[in-house]
């Protein structure tokens, strides 16, 4: 089922769609309305089409995509023949006659004369009421208003959305062979697929994707790389992959509980296992980082409580210090959600992996937030960390004078 969402195309990365022409003379060619091509979801990699008997409006996957479900062509008005008699082959690069953003065409599925259309129906959504919703199907006739007008997406967007695509699929395979894996053992198929170097790659490539500007950029370039990278995180957030990215962590975590871990997953990928489990924690720190509206979905007790859980592993609480670091700086209403096993759970590391920065920019986040002090956490650090030990601190003069009248 194919559904026509209303708003801004760039707010989500699966509204991006792409015209692929069938034949073309010259590449690059401009396209016209003479022209049969295909309609792509960039996201899914899947093509629009319509199924032989039921005549419903579908996506196919690219190996199933053939000619006779898959071909359209856009037209000027539902005159088809008067349209043929009008058109006349064109010689070179052809003529710019369809516009970005001014053109009006109808689509017409080729092979069974149908216009693509829509079809309105009420549903109840939870929390917003009745909405209208209107469904792609193909018609006879259709409506009046079943033109479509093309625009140019963004490469940033479109961008983003073709690293979805490869990112969903590459994980999905990933989630797949570790269920196979924990019900039929090393032996299964599903896990056989699955390429362990393949998903460490991704990570790093990901990483380095949402990687802050460096500080030695110009303040142009480093803006423009702000409003890129949130972009990236938005579009990312809106299609799930954070959220998949964190099934992915939990799936890690029960896997790691397992008596047999070990055994399961072989001595040789043992050390990938590891890095993968280091570099998906610091794929959601880069994913949060400097985005208000992502960090705060950490902001409650459930996420926290999930988060401060996972300090117990010293192997993967580098990345996940970089999360709670995010998470405290960019949301300060998670301060408010603190507890005490929170802070010691975070002391405790000192003894495990030393004096980290990261635990330390982690103890002074929880101490301060919007400019005020915290407290209870000020208070809850200094009873485990210098318990009955004198405090030396470091003061300043200001060269300010005030005068009270």
């Amino acid at each position: 089922m194919v559904i026509y969402e209303g708003g801004g195309a760039v707010s989500q990365a699966r509204s991006l769609w792409r015209i692929e022409p069938i034949r073309a003379k010259w590449h690059g060619a401009l396209v016209g309305f003479d022209q049969v091509f295909r309609i792509r979801h960039i996201t899914t990699g899947r093509y629009l089409g319509v199924h032989e008997q039921h005549k419903t409006v579908q996506l196919y996957h690219k190996d199933k995509a053939t000619y006779n479900l898959t071909a359209f062509i856009m037209c000027q008005n539902k005159d088809i023949k008067k349209q043929l008699l009008d058109e006349k082959e064109e010689e070179g690069m052809g003529v710019a006659t369809i516009r970005y953003g001014e053109t009006v065409a109808f689509i017409l599925h080729l092979e069974s004369q149908l216009w693509l259309s829509y079809q309105t129906s009420e549903i109840t959504k939870k929390g917003v009421g009745k909405v209208e919703e209107k469904k792609a199907v193909v018609l006879q006739d259709g409506h009046m208003d079943d033109c479509y007008t093309f625009f140019m997406a963004l490469d940033e967007e479109s961008k983003s959305a073709r690293v979805i695509r490869k990112c969903s699929s590459v994980l999905n395979k990933f989630l797949k062979g570790i269920d196979a894996l924990q019900e039929e053992g090393n032996q299964a198929i599903e896990w056989a697929k699955v390429d362990l170097n393949e998903v460490l790659k991704l990570m790093e490539d990901l990483i380095e994707y949402f990687a802050q500007p460096s500080e030695d950029q110009n303040f142009e370039d480093r803006q423009n790389r702000f409003r890129a990278l949130r972009s990236r995180q938005d579009l990312f957030q809106e299609e799930g992959v954070l959220n998949m990215i964190l099934d992915t962590i939990d799936k890690f975590s029960l896997m790691e509980s397992l008596p047999d871990f070990a055994g399961l997953i072989g001595e040789d990928n043992q050390n990938t296992w590891e890095e993968i489990s280091t570099y998906l924690y610091l794929l959601v720190a880069a994913m949060i980082k400097g985005n208000h509206s992502n960090c705060a979905q950490f902001a409650a007790v459930a996420r926290l409580d999930w988060l401060f859980g996972r300090l117990s592993n010293p192997q993967s609480a580098e990345g996940i210090l970089d999360v709670l670091y995010c998470v405290l700086t960019e949301s300060p209403e998670a301060l408010n959600m603190i507890n005490e096993e929170h802070i010691k759970s975070v002391i405790s590391l000192l003894e495990k992996v030393g004096r980290d920065p990261k635990v330390l920019d982690v103890l002074s986040s929880l101490c301060e937030g919007n400019g005020m002090a915290v407290r209870s956490s000020q208070n809850t650090i200094t009873d485990h960390l210098l318990p009955g030990k004198d405090l030396l601190l470091q003061t300043a003069m200001k060269d300010q004078v005030s005068r009270y009248v």
